[in-house]
C-alpha cells in the first residue's frame, strides 16, 4: 500500500501536469480569432471567449448562462438545437460542418447575421455532456487581430481543488488532453507549440499541412527547421520567432510579405503570430505559434492593384483619345475624299493612299488609348477567331526572320469579340515573340476548345462555362522569374526601348472580353503567352464585302457636331456620295433645324450626331427629343470615344448605327448606305 506522501505526490505532480496541459490551450485559445464556444446540456453557454466577443459582439458576462439561440438567427433556432441534440447521440468526438448545406448563420449583437463554418465537439464532465463549437465568421476572413487573453476560470477553478482524489485527477488529466487535442485539430490555421529551447512538441493538422512535416517526424526538432520561413522580397532567413518571444515575454506579429517554405520546398505566404505560455506565475513554459495561408488574398490584391493603375491611365487615355480622333477625323475624311477625285494614275493618287494609310495607323494608335479608357468597349460580332488569327500574325512578322506555324483544333467554338482588338492583342504578343528572339526562330500558334465545370470553378480562375484557348509560344530567351508578376503593369518593360504599354493593352482588352491572359516562362526557353476567350452560343455574323468602291445615295443627311472642321469635311463627303446634306453646330441648333425641316414638308432621312457637345445638347439627350417628335427617327451616333459603352451597344440606346472617329468616306457611305436601305425597306 502506497504511503500517504507518496501518493500526494504523485496528484501534486499530475495537477501540475493538468495545469500545463490547460496552460497551453489557453495560450492557443488566447491567440486565435475564432470563436469558441461552450455550452451544457441544456445549451447554455457556459465558456464564451474573446474570439466570440469580437464576431458577436457580446462581452462574456452578458452572456454566460443564456441560451445559445442568443447567437443565431430565430429561423435557425430550432435546427440548430436539433443538430445539437443529435450529436449528442452520436458516438463520433467531433463534427466539422463546413460543407454542410444550408450553412451555419450566426447573428451579432446588432442583430446583423454572418454565414460561418463550425466544428463541435463533446466531451463528459462529471457525467454531463459537454459541447464545444469553434466557428469561424467566413464572411470577412481576416487574419487573426486579436488574441484570446482570458483563461478559462471554470478550468482553472477544477485545477485549485486540491481535495480531488488520485483516480479523479487522472480522469480529469486525460478529459483536458483530449479536449485540447479535438480543439487543435478543429481549428482552421496552422498550430506549432515548442519548450523554451524551441524544440517542436506539438503540430496540428493543417501545420503538418503547410510545413510537409508530420507531428512525429518533426517532435524534438529545431523549430527553424520545420518552420521555415524567409523573407519574400530579399529571399533572406526570418529573425528566429522562439528568440524574440522569448526576449519581449509578449505576444509578437511577423512582418508582412514572410514565405513559408515546406519540406517539399512548396512556397505558401502567411500571416503569423507567436506568444509565449505561461504558468499562473507568467513563468514561460513555451512558445505557440498560429499561422494561416494568405497567399491568395495577396494575389488578389496585386490583381485589385492593377486594375486600379489601368483605371487611372485610362482616365488621362481617354480624354486624350477624344480629342485626338476629333482632329484626325478632319484629316482623315478630308485625305480619303481627295483621293476618290484624285486620278489613280497620278503621283498625287499614290500619296494620297500613303497618307490614308499613316492616318489609319494613326487611328490604331487612338484605338489602343481607347482601350485603356471606361469607353473603350468591346465593340463585339461573332466571329471564328481562324478567320483573322494567321492573317495577323503573318501582317505582324512581315519582313522579319521568325517563322509561324499553326495548330488549330476541329470544330473551335465561335467567340464574341471585337475584331480591331483581339487582333491588336495578337499583334502585340507576337511582336514580343519575335523581339525575343532576335537571331530567328518559330513562333507556334495555338487554338483548341476548353470546358470549365462547376466544381472546377474554386481550383481555376474562370468561371464555369465554354472557352477558346489560344496559346502564342516563341523559343527565345524567356522572361526573368522577378518580372512576371509584372509584365502586365502600364509602364513596365524588360526593353530598353520599350513603352511597357504594349501587354498592359493586351491584359486591358482581354479583360474586357471577360477573358483572361496568363503568361508561363523559362528563361533561356521561352515564353507561352495563354488566351481564354469566352466562347459564343449565338450563330456567326455574316461578313460585310471589303470592296473599296463607295455606295452612293440619296436622301437629306443632317451632321450635328461642335467641330467646324469636322462639319465641313462630312457636308463635303454626303455631297459627294449624292446626299443632301445640313449640318448643326450642338444639339440645340440640330433640334431646331429638324422641327423645322418636318414642318416644312421635307424632313432629314437620317442624322449623324456627336455623342458629347461641351455646353450643350448632346447625342443621348437629343435622340430623346427628337423621338417624341418622330418615333421612327434614324438616328446614327458618332464619337471618338465610346463613353459608356454607347457606342458598342448603340441598339439598346434608341440608336440605328454608330460610326467610330475617325471615319473616311468609304466608312460613312458604308454605314448610310445600309441604315437608310433598311429604313426604306
Amino acid at each position: 500500500m502506497m504511503e500517504p506522501d507518496q501518493n500526494e505526490k504523485r496528484l501534486l505532480a499530475l495537477e501540475n501536469a493538468l495545469r500545463e496541459s490547460e496552460s497551453r490551450f489557453s495560450a492557443i485559445a488566447s491567440i486565435t480569432a475564432d470563436a469558441v464556444i461552450m455550452v451544457d446540456e441544456t445549451q447554455n453557454i457556459i465558456f464564451f471567449n474573446k474570439g466570440a466577443e469580437l464576431i458577436f459582439g457580446y462581452p462574456s458576462s452578458e452572456v454566460i448562462g443564456l441560451p445559445l439561440d442568443l447567437l443565431m438567427p430565430d429561423r435557425f433556432a430550432q435546427s440548430h438545437r436539433k443538430q445539437i441534440h443529435a450529436f449528442g447521440a452520436e458516438t463520433a468526438p467531433s463534427r466539422f460542418m463546413k460543407d454542410r448545406i444550408p450553412k451555419i448563420w450566426g447573428r451579432r449583437r446588432d442583430g446583423s447575421e454572418f454565414p460561418a463554418e463550425a466544428s463541435i465537439s463533446k466531451w463528459k464532465q462529471n457525467r454531463q455532456t459537454i459541447f464545444t463549437a469553434v466557428l469561424r465568421d467566413i464572411s470577412e476572413r481576416i487574419e487573426i487581430e486579436d488574441k484570446i487573453k482570458k483563461l478559462n476560470e471554470e478550468l482553472e477553478d477544477r485545477i485549485r481543488e486540491r481535495t480531488f482524489q488520485f483516480q479523479k485527477a487522472n480522469e480529469a488529466l486525460q478529459e483536458e488532453k483530449e479536449w485540447l487535442a479535438v480543439i487543435i485539430a478543429s481549428i482552421g490555421d496552422g498550430v506549432i507549440a515548442t519548450d523554451t529551447h524551441g524544440k517542436v512538441i506539438l503540430l496540428n493538422k493543417v501545420a503538418e499541412e503547410f510545413t510537409g512535416w508530420s507531428l512525429e517526424e518533426a517532435s524534438g526538432k529545431n523549430l527553424e527547421e520545420v518552420f521555415h520561413i524567409i523573407n519574400q522580397k530579399n529571399r533572406e532567413l526570418c529573425e528566429n520567432i522562439v528568440k524574440k518571444v522569448l526576449k519581449s515575454g509578449e505576444a509578437v506579429e511577423l512582418a508582412n510579405h514572410t514565405v513559408l517554405v515546406s519540406k517539399n520546398r512548396a512556397e505558401r505566404v502567411i500571416a503569423d503570430s507567436a506568444a509565449p505560455i505561461l504558468r499562473e506565475n507568467k513563468t514561460i513554459i513555451g512558445i505557440v505559434l498560429v499561422f494561416r495561408d494568405v497567399t491568395k488574398k495577396e494575389r488578389t490584391e496585386e490583381e485589385l492593384l492593377r486594375v486600379q493603375k489601368l483605371e487611372s491611365l485610362g482616365l488621362l487615355a481617354g480624354g486624350i483619345a477624344h480629342d485626338f480622333n476629333n482632329i484626325l477625323t478632319g484629316i482623315l475624311g478630308n485625305i480619303s475624299l481627295a483621293r476618290t477625285w484624285a486620278n489613280p494614275e497620278d503621283r498625287l493618287f499614290e500619296r494620297l493612299t500613303e497618307a490614308e494609310k499613316a492616318s489609319h495607323r494613326a487611328r490604331d494608335l487612338a484605338l489602343q488609348l481607347l482601350t485603356f479608357a471606361k469607353g473603350g468597349t468591346p465593340i463585339k460580332r461573332v466571329v471564328l477567331i481562324t478567320d483573322f488569327m494567321e492573317q495577323s500574325v503573318l501582317f505582324a512578322l512581315r519582313g522579319a526572320s521568325v517563322r509561324s506555324q499553326f495548330f488549330f483544333k476541329d470544330g473551335l467554338w465561335p467567340v464574341e469579340i471585337d475584331e480591331n482588338q483581339i487582333s491588336q492583342v495578337i499583334h502585340n504578343l507576337v511582336i514580343n515573340a519575335q523581339q525575343a528572339m532576335p537571331e530567328g526562330g518559330i513562333i507556334q500558334i495555338h487554338a483548341e476548345n476548353m470546358t470549365v465545370a462547376s466544381d472546377q470553378e474554386k481550383l481555376l480562375p474562370f468561371k464555369k462555362g465554354n472557352y477558346v484557348k489560344i496559346s502564342i509560344t516563341d523559343n527565345g530567351m524567356g522572361i526573368p522569374e522577378d518580372a512576371l508578376s509584372k509584365i502586365f503593369d502600364p509602364y513596365f518593360t524588360t526593353k530598353a526601348k520599350g513603352s511597357g504599354l504594349g501587354l498592359a493593352i493586351c491584359y486591358s482588352i482581354i479583360q474586357k472580353h471577360d477573358g483572361l491572359i496568363t503568361v508561363e516562362s523559362n528563361p533561356g526557353r521561352g515564353t507561352t503567352f495563354f488566351l481564354y476567350l469566352p466562347a459564343s452560343s449565338q450563330t456567326l455574323t455574316p461578313r460585310n464585302s471589303e470592296g473599296n468602291e463607295l455606295k452612293r445615295g440619296t436622301g437629306r443627311v443632317m451632321v450635328m457636331d461642335d467641330e467646324e472642321s469636322i462639319l465641313d469635311v462630312v457636308r463635303t463627303m454626303l455631297e459627294h456620295l449624292g446626299y443632301e446634306p445640313d449640318c448643326a453646330k450642338g444639339g440645340t441648333m440640330a433640334l431646331k433645324k429638324y422641327k423645322e425641316a418636318r414642318d416644312s414638308g421635307r424632313p432629314y432621312d437620317v442624322l449623324i450626331t456627336d455623342l458629347t457637345v461641351p455646353g450643350d445638347m448632346g447625342g443621348i439627350e437629343l435622340l430623346q427629343r427628337l423621338k417624341e417628335i418622330d418615333p421612327r427617327i434614324k438616328v446614327i451616333v458618332s464619337s471618338g470615344y465610346s463613353n459608356e459603352s454607347i457606342i458598342a451597344n448603340f441598339k439598346s440606346h434608341g440608336f440605328s448605327g454608330a460610326i467610330m472617329k475617325p471615319y473616311s468616306i468609304n466608312d460613312l457611305s458604308e454605314t448610310l448606305h445600309r441604315i437608310i436601305s433598311d429604313f426604306r425597306t
